[in-house]
């Protein structure tokens, strides 16, 4: 399965390229991440657990759309098309038993929250999904205290199925509770 790129406009104006991200793209995709993560407190990894470029791009060679690993960046054209402000990635279970559900994360810089942008992005991911013969659902997880994410995934159609106590520990030692949800795609 192709995925063909998509060209979104933010409510502000702003033009934007959603599109998969390829082995040449690892370097700007890992510096998305590098600049960001700090800033981001709903995101689970630190800038200084990345893994090293290398790994990024083996990462991105790895993925396998016909399998239904789908991995976008989100490009702003007005910065550059180099600038990734956003990434979604679904990945189907590895085995079989467990290849009709696919995991769901995303992240999207908070200076271009709240435009439409991350509804934009998982609505493309659902759609995705939908059109793959094997996918039945997909899972996701937010940390408790992410209000406009959790309010995202409720109004695509996800609900909550968990909570798991104390998930992450924040730097400054307190804790954030993790809100387990899915929605059907069949």
């Amino acid at each position: 399965m192709l995925v063909p790129p998509i060209e979104l406009e933010a409510r502000d104006g702003r033009r934007m390229r959603l599109r998969a991200l390829t082995p040449s793209d690892a370097a700007a995709w890992r510096a998305h991440a590098v600049e960001w993560l700090g800033h981001m407190p709903y995101i689970i990894m630190a800038p200084d657990e990345l893994p090293d470029l290398a790994a990024q791009k083996r990462m991105l060679e790895q993925l396998d759309p016909a399998r239904g690993d789908l991995l976008c960046g989100l490009f702003d054209l007005s910065a550059g098309a180099e600038q990734i402000v956003g990434d979604i990635w679904l990945t189907p279970g590895a085995r079989r038993k467990t290849r009709h559900v696919a995991t769901l994360a995303m992240s999207l810089r908070p200076d271009v929250q709240g435009v439409g942008l991350g509804r934009a992005m998982l609505e493309h991911a659902i759609a995705w999904a939908q059109q793959h013969p094997e996918i039945e659902r997909i899972h996701l997880s937010a940390m408790r205290d992410n209000h406009a994410a959790l309010a995202l995934y409720r109004s695509t159609g996800f609900t909550e199925e968990a909570h798991r106590a104390q998930a992450y520990r924040q730097p400054d030692g307190s804790y954030q509770d993790e809100v387990l949800m899915s929605r059907e795609v069949r």
